[in-house]
């Protein structure tokens, strides 16, 4: 994807993503199969002691700020204390990762990606739906942001280009790491100060959107396995 094409990412609407949605009710046959793909997902977790308390939907598809790259983000909210493991916060996270690698699941052309969510966990989604229980957490407030296009526009081109540069240049990985770090940061720092809307946390979804993360982690990839090579 070029980076002209990334100014339609970020787009907000009157309505929520007709493809799931009739006004602000979810569409049966939608939470039907978004509820399907869940229980598959669980039962690959394959930990019977996990206490779940819900199955939810967030992200732009229950927000109005959806466009064509938005996915289903499927949370499975679970009670990690329920779970006699240290590190299950990491287990879920690599569980996650691999399953929506080995998976492409779709509703009508959007992806679904499923995440364990731990019950203590705030999630800073303005749209928040119990596909369990058939209904809204946190309705979303149709209340349009005013978004500076030409700064995440300038603010994506500056990170593409350091991506492009230790794509190109890196014969390490401690350049993408310090580049994979710093974007993690923006993004954290832009969603704690305004939140989904703010010029880092859309940057991110552009560098995302045009494939430029997996860029990164391709390439960080590639080193490891030769540095490993013989």
């Amino acid at each position: 994807m070029r980076l002209t094409e990334l100014q339609d990412t970020f787009q907000y609407h009157s309505g929520l993503n007709p493809a799931a949605w009739t006004g602000l009710t979810l569409k049966p046959q939608v939470r039907l199969h978004l509820l399907r793909t869940a229980r598959h997902f669980i039962h690959y977790l394959d930990l019977p002691d996990l206490r779940l308390t819900d199955v939810i939907l967030v992200g732009s598809n229950a927000n109005y700020n959806w466009n064509s790259y938005s996915d289903f983000d499927v949370h499975v909210v679970a009670d990690f204390d329920s779970v006699n493991c240290d590190l299950a916060e990491a287990l879920f996270k690599a569980k996650k990762d691999l399953w929506n690698i080995q998976h492409d699941i779709t509703i009508h052309g959007f992806d679904v990606e499923l995440y364990v969510q731990n019950v203590q966990e705030q999630v800073k989604s303005q749209g928040q739906f119990s596909l369990l229980h058939n209904t809204w957490l946190k309705k979303p407030a149709h209340t349009p942001p005013e978004v500076d296009d030409h700064e995440v526009m300038a603010k994506t081109a500056e990170l593409v280009y350091q991506i492009n540069q230790v794509v190109d240049n890196e014969r390490s990985i401690n350049g993408i790491d310090r580049i994979q770090d710093k974007i993690r940061h923006m993004r954290r720092s832009g969603l704690a100060d305004r939140g989904e809307f703010s010029v880092e946390n859309l940057a991110f979804k552009n560098l995302r959107n045009g494939g430029f993360l997996e860029k990164l982690s391709a390439a960080k990839q590639h080193i490891v396995d030769r540095e490993l090579s013989l």
